[in-house]
């Protein structure tokens, strides 16, 4: 997993605003030793930053996987749960689609 100061580059070379915010999500995910859902991650960040939005969280999520650091996972069970997980630990699984 990249560290937060990687990341926040990378936002940065994106043209992407750095944000408290976002880095408390940065610095959630690097925390995860597995793949966090979106809920996970809010539940982290908001120790630190209580006003912090659930759509924050998703959009920072987001971004990052659009920058192809990291992939949003649907596994099927008896409710959706959407997981998040850093590109370079991405094996394959036959219960897991990417979406």
């Amino acid at each position: 997993m990249k560290t937060t100061d990687v990341l926040a580059q990378e936002f940065r070379n994106a043209g992407l605003k750095i944000t408290p915010q976002r880095l408390s999500v940065f610095d959630a995910l690097h925390a995860c030793d597995d793949h966090p859902t979106a809920e996970q991650v809010y539940q982290q960040v908001i120790q630190s930053i209580p006003s912090v939005s659930m759509r924050t969280v998703y959009q920072t999520l987001n971004d990052l996987v659009a920058m192809g650091n990291w992939m949003h996972f649907e596994t099927p069970m008896r409710r959706l749960v959407s997981t998040f997980a850093p590109t370079t630990t991405i094996t394959r699984s036959a219960t897991s689609v990417v979406r």
